[in-house]
């Protein structure tokens, strides 16, 4: 047996932290996958609005549209704002 190939409990705790780190972030992941399905992104949000990217900002700025801007700049529009803005223009009709 080569001394290389022993374990130390010094191994074992460093195996254990490394498990426990990719489990947490597995578990964040999962967790924002989960909050995006909530969000689109400005070419969605068009789609489903039929309306071009300028008319989004407009809605945006003026609140109409909830929207956050992640890092990168891009961007995110909330599906349960656009859905509150297709209600509340069946509601006036």
């Amino acid at each position: 047996m080569n001394l290389n190939d022993i374990v130390t409990k010094a191994d074992l705790l460093s195996a254990k932290e490394e498990i426990l780190k990719s489990i947490a972030e597995m578990l964040n992941s999962e967790k924002q996958s989960s909050s995006n399905a909530n969000w689109v992104k400005t070419e969605k949000a068009c789609d489903i609005l039929d309306c071009c990217r300028n008319s989004l900002k407009k809605m945006r700025i003026n609140g109409v549209i909830k929207a956050k801007q992640l890092k990168g700049g891009h961007w995110y529009y909330s599906v349960k704002s656009i859905n509150e803005y297709f209600e509340s223009k069946n509601n006036a009709a």
